[in-house]
């Protein structure tokens, strides 16, 4: 509760919550103040929110765009005009580029080289998206490729650690294919939910008992997360495999009623789950753990490099597209790695791939490059004038309601009005005036 009112009331937008959280669970964590002790319930509702992180990270794909963008047949325009193609090369020279970076770090620190090449290119969607969304930028091409890759990255990374962790454990095996079964299970699903909704008692069935004490889609968005990490388990892959393909799930159904539900599932993910774990993160920060590694300040500007160049290079294969100056921003964005870098650290410390120390670098790293990525993209991305598809004229409080409204549900829209008190008022309320 505290930490946003801080953020707010000394009107530091900039930097992330996450980071400021972090932060607060290393005070109050045994590296400060140590105010918790043995806290299994907080493990747990740690888990619970990590998950809902990669839950509601699922859920904000839009399916039907990236279907819609695919060619019916592949060309050579398609290379550089095709927004899907675009984000698949960026992302997959971004994962070729980390092979070498991880051999390079590898000389000068003992690593895992296939955990950090999994490792570097992971994106944090949970950073890019709000900025993508307040600049006005989410719906439009540069806004969609970077959202792409982000998906693309969360995807991939979740697979391939996945995989990796099943050979670490159990060597490579048949079973470890046994992670496809969770893509028959998502289509069968699918194929099931096209099926409920098409029958009319099962709509009023869900009209009914949508509000008041049921709030039976709720009940069934978390029954959909649970049966796919109930699946992953049994499958024995990550969690978060289940947890990501849930949250997919669910978002190829929300294209006409996604606010509602999205407002509620945003409530308890970052209203009370996942900023337990971020605290968590901060809590089980092992500070002391750096002093082990000897040269641990080198070893997290060497990440922290191998961060932004595996990022950038593969970025700039669509210079061609927006030019240099919006290409570079759009690189250091997609650099900031808070999240999805963190989880899988906190994969590869259970598996034990890599050790305290090695946990703590790549979650300062992690901290520092989304620090630094959303101010550098400010600074190096093209400030243009904002333009706007829908327009309210008039200064009276219809006006004001209806362009919080379309504000809650991320449309952008400007007021217009010849009332300098209302636009003041506006402008108060954070509204395009």
């Amino acid at each position: 509760w505290a930490v946003p009112m801080i953020l707010s009331w000394f009107e530091v937008s900039k930097v992330p919550t996450v980071i400021v959280e972090i932060i607060m669970g290393v005070i109050i964590g045994p590296s400060v103040l140590d105010l918790l002790g043995d806290t299994p319930h907080l493990d747990f509702l740690s888990q619970t929110g990590f998950l809902f992180l990669i839950f509601l990270s699922g859920l904000a794909l839009d399916i039907d765009k990236i279907i819609s963008s695919l060619p019916k047949k592949i060309r050579k325009v398609d290379m550089i005009s095709n927004s899907f193609i675009v984000a698949n090369i960026i992302y997959f020279g971004s994962l070729l580029l980390s092979w070498p970076a991880s051999w390079v770090v590898s000389l000068f620190f003992e690593i895992d080289i296939i955990f950090f090449t999994i490792l570097f290119p992971t994106v944090a969607l949970s950073i890019i998206v709000p900025i993508l969304k307040n600049d006005g930028e989410l719906n439009r091409k540069f806004g969609q490729i970077i959202l792409m890759v982000g998906a693309i990255a969360t995807i991939m990374s979740i697979i391939l650690i996945s995989i990796y962790s099943g050979v670490l454990q159990k060597g490579f095996q048949t079973e470890l294919l046994l992670f496809l079964v969770i893509f028959v299970v998502f289509f069968a699903c699918y194929f099931v939910g096209k099926q409920l909704v098409k029958i009319t008692l099962f709509k009023q069935i869900m009209y009914t008992l949508e509000h008041a004490a049921s709030q039976i889609r709720i009940r069934g968005s978390i029954a959909i997360l649970l049966f796919f990490i109930v699946i992953a388990d049994v499958i024995n892959t990550e969690p978060v495999l289940g947890a990501f393909f849930a949250g997919t799930l669910l978002s190829m159904f929300l294209a006409k009623e996604r606010s509602a539900l999205l407002f509620k599932l945003d409530g308890m993910g970052y209203g009370f789950f996942i900023p337990i774990f971020f605290i968590m993160v901060g809590v089980n920060l092992d500070l002391s753990a750096m002093g082990d590694f000897g040269q641990s300040v080198p070893f997290v500007l060497v990440l922290l490099a191998a961060t932004f160049l595996t990022q950038m290079v593969p970025t700039y294969l669509v210079t061609s597209i927006f030019g240099i100056k919006k290409t570079t921003a759009a690189g250091l964005l997609l650099s900031s790695r808070m999240g999805l870098m963190i989880a899988t650290a906190q994969i590869g410390i259970s598996l034990g791939i890599i050790g305290p120390a090695a946990n703590a670098a790549i979650v300062i790293t992690a901290i520092i490059s989304s620090v630094l990525s959303p101010f550098l993209y400010k600074f190096t991305s093209v400030s243009g004038q904002k333009q706007f598809k829908l327009f309210i004229i008039g200064g009276n409080k219809t006006a004001g309601l209806l362009g919080e409204r379309l504000k809650m549900h991320g449309v952008d829209a400007v007021v217009i009005t010849a009332n300098q008190k209302s636009y003041k008022l506006f402008l108060d309320k954070g509204l395009n005036a």
